[in-house]
């Protein structure tokens, strides 16, 4: 019986590990950067982001495209050093509050401040409440793209 336990617990092990994969996330902290995170296969190229150990939403510094719990599409990508990896690229569901306002910040940082409000289609709530919040950024941002977008985007 007691064989029979652990051979029972070695198959579901292997089984809950074979759709868990490295999966790659954009990163912004000055620089883009690509951080490996580990990811739940849901299928094809479908796939939802587990814990990210070192996932901070109060550090300004680094500003992460997806958080977890997203579920994402992913490409392969090769990366400048030739080495190759899934990178999520399409953020298709989320659980996590506020997130199409993250969503925003990500791609003003992203853009190094030059995104265009009349290219930000679906995203008129959020950018009224990031207009509204353009004290706090202005003061309190330390990425300049932010200010830079906030000074240029928003109406005073």
């Amino acid at each position: 019986m007691r064989l029979f336990n652990w051979v029972k617990w070695v198959i579901s092990f292997n089984l809950i590990n074979s759709c868990m994969q490295q999966i790659y996330v954009r990163l912004i902290d000055g620089i883009e950067v690509f951080v490996p995170v580990v990811a739940k296969l849901l299928d094809g190229d479908l796939f939802e982001i587990m814990e990210i150990p070192s996932f901070d939403l109060n550090d300004f510094t680094s500003i992460w495209e997806f958080f977890p719990g997203d579920v994402v599409r992913c490409e392969t990508k090769t990366f400048s050093d030739g080495s190759s990896g899934l990178l999520a690229n399409e953020l298709i569901s989320s659980t996590f509050p506020d997130r199409k306002f993250q969503e925003l910040i990500f791609l003003i940082v992203y853009s190094q401040g030059k995104v265009k409000i009349e290219n930000l289609h679906g995203f008129e709530k959020e950018i009224k409440q990031f207009c509204n919040l353009h004290a706090t950024f202005q003061k309190n941002s330390v990425i300049p793209a932010i200010k830079e977008w906030v000074s240029k985007s928003c109406e005073f």
